[in-house]
């Protein structure tokens, strides 16, 4: 997603049917990157955003832009079987980590951030 390299990835753009995703998390010292089991998008807040640059490992050289959330609650399990709750922010094009769960939780609903570019 967004550059070069990715921030994100999930399980069924490498062809394994599992609720799995990577994700850098910028908004972490360090920008660690973590992996979640059965992630799930729980709230979401009421401001939606334009994001611009919206692109994917899947579809290279395509970007647009996108309508997201600014921040959503997100339920996870760890690799080591701990329950996480937590609301995740981040919108801006140096620090888009809501965007990104958004976009990877997309992937595992077979919804490619194309089926969501807007004008």
């Amino acid at each position: 997603m967004v550059s070069a390299g990715g921030v994100g990835i999930a399980a069924p753009q490498v062809g394994i049917n599992r609720n799995i995703v990577w994700v850098k998390r910028q908004d972490k010292i360090g920008r660690p990157n973590e992996v979640y089991l059965n992630l799930k998008i729980v709230m979401t807040s009421s401001i939606i955003v334009n994001f611009s640059g919206d692109g994917c490992l899947s579809i290279p050289g395509i970007s647009g832009k996108t309508e997201r959330w600014r921040a959503v609650g997100i339920e996870y399990d760890k690799i080591d079987g701990t329950h996480v709750s937590e609301v995740v922010d981040g919108y801006t094009s140096s620090q888009f980590t809501a965007i990104c769960f958004q976009h990877e939780y997309d992937h595992l609903r077979g919804i490619l951030f194309i089926d969501r570019i807007v004008p």
